[in-house]
């Protein structure tokens, strides 16, 4: 488990270096006829994300995988399994968190180089095609999921370490 956990943060270490890389470019290249603080203000979302794959793709599963590695002696075939179970969880919200957060990154530069419209609020409800029952099913399942993964992982490391 803890090789795994070490693997995806690797993963996500290079992900999170790509799309640093690729959001610089996107939006210097989409936006440059748009003034400095308008094409902050736009690529805000875009660059919020880098830092969010780093912390729930690098340094979690890091944290996670010194725990595990550190009470394996301590943990039964059960636990094992619950904290894979729980490490899954934790992978799909953190995914659907990161995918969420690149779309709507990616949408309002997309969108307002095609078109600058303020205010952004505009932008903002025209993302999942103007629906507003998919984008609060996919923003209502996102953020409980991560938080559920990661809360049975804790909880299991905790049972285990409290021995």
């Amino acid at each position: 488990m803890a090789v795994f956990l070490g693997r995806l943060a690797m993963v996500m270490m290079g992900l999170a270096l790509a799309e640093s890389f690729l959001a610089g470019i996107v939006s210097r290249s989409l936006l440059k006829t748009v003034s400095f603080d308008y094409r902050q203000l736009v690529s805000f979302q875009l660059f919020l994300s880098h830092g969010h794959i780093f912390i729930l793709g690098v340094v979690i599963p890091i944290i996670l995988a010194f725990f595990v590695r550190s009470l394996r002696a301590d943990l039964t075939d059960g636990e094992v399994r619950s904290l894979k179970r729980g490490v899954g969880i934790y992978i799909a919200g953190s995914l659907l968190t990161l995918g969420l957060m690149l779309y709507k990154g990616y949408a309002y530069v997309l969108l307002f180089s095609a078109e600058p419209i303020f205010p952004l609020e505009t932008i903002d409800s025209q993302l999942f095609g103007g629906n507003q029952l998919f984008r609060s099913l996919a923003y209502g399942l996102a953020h409980p999921l991560l938080a559920l993964g990661l809360i049975w992982c804790l909880v299991v490391i905790y049972r285990a370490g409290k021995r």
